[in-house]
């Protein structure tokens, strides 16, 4: 990264969008998502961010402004990136918050491990060590 011969890979796909997908968890809630994939049929390794904010600010167009001040409440970072590489990104609300069922409090119960048990049926997921948190 901090040479001159760095590079990124190229982008290969186009990007499909699945707004307010429910993704059932272990204790029979549903989490509130965003799934962003290639177009293309296939498994793709999957980038998870799990968040208590709105998604829509969490997905929002990176450009002309990218990662700077006025975007630093981003946490997800921008799904184009990645899946124009060839990830899943799915941008999860925590339990209770925004559209996701639950109760949230002060210490919350992070969906990781719920959400990606959940995941294997929807036949898209390459394997459990493929997935980024």
């Amino acid at each position: 990264m901090f040479s001159t011969y760095w590079q990124t890979s190229g982008r290969q796909y186009e990007i499909s969008i699945h707004r307010d997908v429910r993704i059932p968890v272990d204790d029979g809630i549903t989490l509130d998502s965003d799934i962003f994939r290639p177009d293309e049929g296939g498994k793709f390794p999957a980038i998870l961010a799990v968040h208590p904010y709105p998604k829509a600010a969490q997905s929002m167009a990176m450009i002309p402004e990218g990662n700077g001040y006025a975007r630093a409440f981003i946490e997800a970072s921008d799904f184009n990136f990645y899946v124009r590489r060839g990830y899943a990104f799915i941008i999860v609300n925590i339990r209770g918050s925004f559209g996701s069922d639950g109760f949230s409090a002060i210490s919350i119960r992070m969906p990781g491990p719920c959400s990606i048990s959940a995941r294997p049926s929807s036949g898209w997921r390459t394997s459990p060590g493929a997935t980024a948190i």
